[in-house]
């Protein structure tokens, strides 16, 4: 699933929602909560630097082995939500550049004009 690093990849994601997309929609990110050491993390275990968390990172009303993470397209906020519960968000896989540049090439190939990620 989707990390995002930076401001900007955030802004990417946003735009780029709605071009495959209609309408707002909720896009699933690698994140966790690690109970072991209190803290949000990527799927990778690596350590959360950036965050655009729409409310607080850390939920009351939901169960600390429940916490996933959406993106909402409209706001580009994240919010916690339940892995079980909210099963409908859509989903963006992160590619290497060269992955990416052949994505793209393809979809050419094939006629479309959609930018891969």
């Amino acid at each position: 699933l989707l990390t995002i690093q930076t401001a900007e990849e955030n802004d990417f994601v946003v735009s780029y929602s709605s071009e495959v997309w209609k309408g707002n929609v909720n896009i699933w990110l690698g994140m966790k909560y690690d109970t072991d050491d209190d803290t949000m993390k990527w799927s990778n275990n690596k350590s959360v630097s950036f965050t655009n968390w729409e409310y607080s990172p850390y939920p009351p009303d939901l169960p600390l082995g429940d916490i996933c993470v959406a993106l909402h397209s409209s706001s580009g906020r994240w919010e916690n939500v339940s892995c079980q519960d909210d099963v409908e968000n859509g989903v963006v896989c992160k590619a290497p550049q060269s992955e990416s540049s052949f994505c793209v090439k393809q979809e050419k190939r094939l006629g479309k004009t959609q930018p891969s990620l």
